[in-house]
């Protein structure tokens, strides 16, 4: 996957995230996927919009963000989203735990998930994350 991603509002002359009450993100890009065969390269475009706001203290932040489908899959389509708390150990190191939905849209992806069920059944889960950020440009 290919994509672009910025925050709205953040503080001139700071990468520290601690410095965002409230920050507004979106991604744009592509997925893309080739099979074996002729004719089987496919590429969509992806989308993603969400936020972080301060919580308790300012290294926890609450988040959502709703998505197109899966970006790491390529059937799944809109709306799938996820929600949860995101931890700031320092700027660099976050760990998350989220709530997420993907909405389940054909057989391949129903099959995947564990057995039938109509095109319109939801796949959630919890997950936990660990995100390391690396400023190259400091």
């Amino acid at each position: 996957m290919t994509h672009i991603s910025w925050f709205l509002f953040t503080p001139e002359d700071s990468s520290d995230p601690y410095d965002n009450d409230l920050a507004i993100h979106l991604n744009f890009g592509t997925k893309n996927r080739y099979d074996a065969g002729p004719g089987t390269y496919q590429s969509k475009f992806y989308w993603a919009a969400g936020f972080e706001v301060i919580t308790i203290s300012r290294e926890l932040r609450f988040l959502g963000e709703v998505y197109n489908g899966d970006p790491f899959g390529f059937e799944e389509k809109f709306p799938a989203f996820q929600t949860g708390v995101r931890w700031y150990k320092t700027p660099d190191v976050q760990l998350d735990l989220v709530f997420r939905g993907v909405r389940e849209t054909t057989e391949d992806v129903r099959l995947v998930a564990g057995g039938g069920g109509s095109s319109t059944d939801w796949n959630y889960t919890i997950q936990m994350g660990l995100r390391v950020l690396f400023d190259v440009f400091r």
